[in-house]
């Protein structure tokens, strides 16, 4: 009458001897049941915390993967106890969209899911706990290997085989979803300056960097960048306002005003008012030093950079700065370091790169390696 019942035999003697010296874990079998519906049974867990926060200040990410579409939804926490809140957010979100219930949660048992507060939400909704072994992450493989893939993938949402020729999207939402209006991260944007924003020979646009969608219409100036400059494609592309329920869900964003890296003859461009270098510093958050090489052995590999460490040289030599002499006996050596820098015009163009030989004054020791200092100025 029921399936995996094993068969009594003959009682056999067991060897507390191996027991102890031989007990290993036995392998994992898939899961005993797949949902047959949204909602009917959702994975979750959370992955963090992060070595380096994201701009917001958060180092966790709360992860819920459908069972039935394999769909999931990540939310973005900054401490762990913020869980319990963005489940019930994520439960009225997801019921409401899909019309469906939910009927069971599976989760480990991190403190961030087993609250008071939390079980007795379930209970007052009728949602059922499934609480994985301690030690046993194979228990909820499936929001495990997504939180992998998250991770690996930087955040790459990839189709998956659990559902038959279709996204987990389409799996969800009962249609194909609409990726005409993709851009290419980290490309050029350029968005619209309203009139009522802008006094006479103002420019009509700004111009942005591309970095990524978000469920907003529009940003902080109350525009939807239209313009892009993709790399691989033409020049200056376009992109109307999607219209697709699809599209509604995620409009690119971008943020403010940047650097032009492209050549002087390259692209057409509108005409962005002048900025400076400090607001764009400020205003992007972006750190220029990820195009500067950090250390000599990244920076041989690069002729700009050889270029620039050669002409440091020839100015060494020329102002005769310092000579070469034999180590003193007894006496500490005050080591070099090359530092790599991009210089920009006021407007974020003709970068030009600047190699500096300094020496690490600050291994010495007052009264130790010196006693006093001197300065020359003008």
């Amino acid at each position: 009458m029921v399936f995996g019942l094993p068969s009594v035999q003959s009682e056999k003697e067991i060897c507390e001897g191996c027991i102890f010296g031989k007990f290993h874990r036995l392998p994992f079998s898939q899961s005993t049941w797949e949902a047959r519906a949204p909602l009917e049974l959702v994975h979750a867990d959370i992955c963090g915390s992060t070595q380096t926060p994201s701009f917001n200040s958060k180092k966790y990410f709360l992860l819920f993967v459908d069972d039935y579409s394999k769909k999931m939804w990540v939310y973005f926490l900054e401490q762990k106890s913020e869980a319990f809140s963005f489940f019930k957010q994520f439960k009225a979100y997801g019921e409401k969209q899909s019309g469906y219930n939910m009927k069971t949660l599976r989760t480990d048992r991190g403190g961030e899911f087993t609250p008071n507060e939390f079980s007795e939400f379930c209970k007052t909704n009728g949602i059922k706990r499934e609480l994985t072994a301690s030690y046993t992450p194979q228990q909820n493989g499936v929001v495990e290997r997504r939180n992998r893939t998250i991770v690996e993938m930087a955040g790459s949402m990839l189709p998956t085989k659990s559902v038959k020729d279709m996204t987990p999207f389409e799996a969800w939402h009962g249609f194909k979803p609409k990726v005409d209006f993709f851009k290419i991260f980290g490309c050029i944007a350029y968005a619209h300056v309203p009139s009522q924003k802008r006094e006479n020979f103002d420019e009509n646009g700004e111009k942005y960097i591309f970095v990524g969608y978000s469920d907003k219409w529009e940003n902080e100036q109350g525009e939807i960048p239209r313009l892009f400059e993709e790399p691989g494609t033409s020049n200056l592309e376009e992109s109307l306002l999607p219209q697709s329920p699809i599209s509604r869900a995620r409009s690119p964003i971008a943020s403010a005003r940047t650097f032009d890296p492209s050549s002087p003859d390259s692209t057409p461009r509108l005409n962005i008012r002048t900025r400076s270098l400090a607001d764009i510093y400020e205003s992007c958050d972006l750190a220029l030093s990820a195009l500067e090489a950090q250390k000599f052995e990244e920076a041989v590999k690069e002729k700009i950079w050889q270029d620039a460490m050669e002409e440091e040289i020839s100015v060494i030599k020329k102002n005769s700065t310092w000579e070469l002499v034999d180590w003193p006996k007894s006496k500490d050596i005050i080591g070099l370091k090359w530092i790599y820098k991009t210089k920009y015009n006021e407007d974020g163009s003709n970068p030009k790169h600047k190699a500096r030989l300094v020496a690490k004054c600050y291994s010495q020791q007052p009264g130790v390696d010196f006693s006093e200092m001197f300065a020359p100025v003008v």
